[in-house]
């Protein structure tokens, strides 16, 4: 049995001379596990690392509400179509010139693909939305008179990006 006692909760404190008793370490447990409760309860029930794991749930969840937004430039390669990543999967992606156009003449030089709404001239892709980004497509006149052009070579590309 324990000789002496903690000074707050009286938890047993035993001398080199005491006989440890299994009764005396029951009677701790007791007291330990009481004292935990009333905390629990006083925290309304939850206790604080049940507490701290509900609130990183709710951020995780409000962070995955926030849209998330790329804009950038690209420079055209000439190439029949080509991927830009912008890390993440969009929703929408607007392409423009640095003149603000999407048109000259037949040619489509840049507007708007919504996702599972890609964009086309007649008959051929201009923009697309993929996974983590989004391609664009050059091509010569088609048959139908428009074509693709926001991926010509050498000019510059403004985009935005919304996932």
């Amino acid at each position: 049995m324990s000789s002496s006692h903690t000074p707050n909760y009286q938890l047993s404190q035993w001398e080199a001379e005491d006989k440890v008793l299994r009764a005396d370490f029951n009677a701790d447990n007791a007291k330990i596990d009481a004292a935990i409760k009333a905390v629990d309860e006083k925290a309304g029930g939850k206790a604080p690392a049940a507490e701290l794991a509900a609130l990183a749930a709710q951020v995780k969840a409000l962070k995955a509400t926030i849209p998330q937004v790329a804009a950038g430039t690209y420079t055209g390669s000439g190439q029949a179509s080509r991927y830009i990543s912008v890390g993440f999967d969009p929703k929408a992606v607007l392409i423009m010139t640095p003149l603000g156009e999407t048109r000259y003449g037949y040619q489509i030089t840049g507007g708007l693909a919504v996702q599972d709404g890609n964009m086309m001239g007649q008959g051929e892709m201009v923009l697309t939305i993929d996974s983590k980004g989004f391609t664009v497509y050059h091509s010569t006149k088609s048959i139908h008179g428009e074509y693709a052009g926001t991926n010509d070579n050498g000019v510059l590309y403004h985009y935005l990006a919304v996932g």
